[in-house]
């Protein structure tokens, strides 16, 4: 279990999150935002592991992933893919695929539920 604050940044253009998992010493922050001019979605994510991640946004009404746009170090690209969205919950799957694999693999999945302040 963990938690994620998520806050509207730089005027509200910017959507900022900061994930905390104590069980894993684990803490990661990214920065969000729309670009009007492309109509594109840009997210960048940073860890205190040493990953950082830059993703492009692809939204539809029931579903949105992110997804990295080259293959990194090892030859692996990841996504993120959120779906049964409701105001309440969502779910979001970390996939990653390989160069010559067909298709996208689970790593994890995590159920996010809204706690109000």
């Amino acid at each position: 279990k963990g938690r994620n604050k998520v806050i509207k940044i730089l005027d509200n253009m910017v959507i900022q999150e900061n994930f905390v998992d104590p069980s894993r010493n684990f803490n990661g922050t990214s920065i969000s935002t729309y670009n009007p001019v492309d109509s594109t979605w840009y997210q960048a994510w940073a860890d205190n592991k040493g990953g950082f991640y830059k993703f492009i946004g692809e939204v539809s009404e029931d579903i949105k992933i992110f997804k990295m746009e080259e293959y990194d170090q090892r030859g692996v690209k990841y996504r993120m893919v959120f779906n049964k969205i409701t105001e309440e919950s969502f779910i979001w799957k970390w996939q990653g695929i390989r160069e010559g694999w067909d298709e996208w693999k689970t790593v994890w999945q995590i159920h996010y539920k809204r706690i109000m302040p």
